[in-house]
């Protein structure tokens, strides 16, 4: 086991990239504040992805600080550096309890902070939010985090992302989460985002007013906790090879022969859920696979022209009974 480690260190360390232990289910290198990107300093457009959990009322309470503790573990890049309600940022990051006590204090209510390269930073939306909208589906909490794509087209750091998806929706407790790929932003040299038009067209993810049913298409990483298995689990079954039990090794993946092609679905179940993803690059959803889902699951979106925004016209019928 030790020999292992040391092996996947010295060659993460070697290849400047990343050692992660799936049985520990950590990053075992580099460790600490590494800073393991270097951001382009000139303004340029670029990919976004955005990773998206979902949490019921009931798991919310500890859900932020929970995220934010993979975060440190796994990428402590991400975490934030300043956060607020409106720019400037007028906090400072302590810590996860001074965050979240300051979150608490404010009702939840739309919360967003700044990260270091390659992550732009990320923003929390708590259920019973003060002037919330309520509408006919139940009220759920969001966390989000935004990172550069271009980061992803280093395997070491896809890795990490998938790690992080994976850990922080176990350990978290969300219902739902999904990780999307949107093109056509723009990335200052300051690390921040503005949307384009091009950007604006594909906004297709629930609104975080209300939980109004699964996506009606696939995200590249998406996790469905206990609450939606039993609906959804033979169509992820059918779709795509469960490495549940046979996990491509560290070295393979290190060196790049893994079993996995580059569009082929994989699932992985663990006791809180399962992850499915669609492939080992992330990729816009009308370039992905669909996942077989029931229509009942999904809310529905019109068709749109160019720069146009995709309000969602319709809430799935079926929802799972939310813990």
């Amino acid at each position: 086991m030790q020999l292992g480690r040391r092996l996947a260190r010295q060659l993460a360390e070697a290849g400047a990239g990343a050692a992660f232990d799936p049985q520990a289910d950590e990053i075992i290198w580099p460790r600490g504040r590494v800073k393991r990107y270097r951001a382009p300093r000139e303004e340029r457009e670029t990919d976004k992805l955005s990773l998206n959990w979902y949490f019921s009322p009931s798991r919310w309470d500890g859900a932020a600080a929970e995220i934010l503790a993979q975060v440190r573990r796994l990428c402590p890049e991400a975490l934030p550096r300043r956060f607020g309600l409106f720019e400037p940022l007028q906090e400072r990051y302590e810590g996860p309890i001074e965050f979240v006590d300051f979150c608490r204090a404010e009702g939840w209510d739309h919360v967003f902070w700044k990260s270091s390269p390659p992550f732009f930073g990320g923003s929390v939306f708590g259920p019973d939010r003060p002037g919330r909208k309520v509408g006919d589906g139940p009220q759920v909490g969001l966390f989000t985090v935004d990172l550069d794509g271009a980061a992803l087209e280093d395997q070491a750091w896809r890795d990490t992302v998938v790690a992080l998806f994976r850990s922080a929706s176990a350990s978290a407790g969300a219902f739902y989460a999904c990780a999307t790929l949107e093109s056509g932003w723009t990335a200052t040299s300051a690390n921040t985002l503005w949307m384009t038009a091009a950007a604006m067209s594909q906004r297709v993810l629930t609104p975080y007013t209300e939980w109004l049913g699964l996506p009606p298409f696939s995200p590249w990483l998406s996790w469905y906790g206990q609450e939606y298995l039993p609906l959804v689990l033979d169509g992820l079954i059918s779709m795509g090879e469960d490495l549940s039990q046979d996990p491509p090794s560290l070295l393979q993946r290190l060196s790049g022969r893994g079993r996995q092609p580059e569009l082929k679905p994989t699932l992985v179940r663990l006791d809180a859920g399962v992850l499915m993803r669609l492939g080992q690059l992330p990729r816009h959803h009308s370039e992905l696979p669909t996942i077989p889902l029931k229509a009942t699951l999904t809310y529905e979106l019109p068709d749109v022209g160019p720069g146009q925004t995709r309000p969602i016209e319709a809430a799935a019928t079926e929802f799972p009974k939310l813990r």
